[in-house]
């Protein structure tokens, strides 16, 4: 996975919302590979791994965090209809 610049922006707006910590250190992990526009694409894998919880804690707190307006998911497919890893659109922006 191609890692981009950090948004130093999106992380310090992360860290001043009122989250669970599971859920806080997850947007803090996509804040962390996100553009300056939200958009990151890190695999599941990758998100456990660098917030240190299992692939299926990842699948609930982006559900959780996607249930909250916080991000957007866009599901991605490889010319062969297989999987990929999702797009994540960080909506910070809109958060109080």
């Amino acid at each position: 996975m191609e890692i981009l610049k950090m948004s130093v922006k999106l992380m310090s707006i992360v860290f001043d919302l009122s989250l669970a910590p599971v859920d806080k250190l997850t947007l803090l992990v996509l804040a962390d590979v996100a553009d300056e526009s939200g958009l990151c694409w890190p695999s599941q894998k990758y998100i456990a791994r660098r917030a240190t919880i299992s692939q299926r804690s990842v699948q609930r707190v982006l559900n959780r965090l996607s249930g909250a307006g916080l991000i957007r998911v866009e599901k991605r497919t490889r010319a062969d209809g297989s999987q990929t890893s999702n797009y994540y659109h960080l909506d910070l922006g809109r958060t109080k």
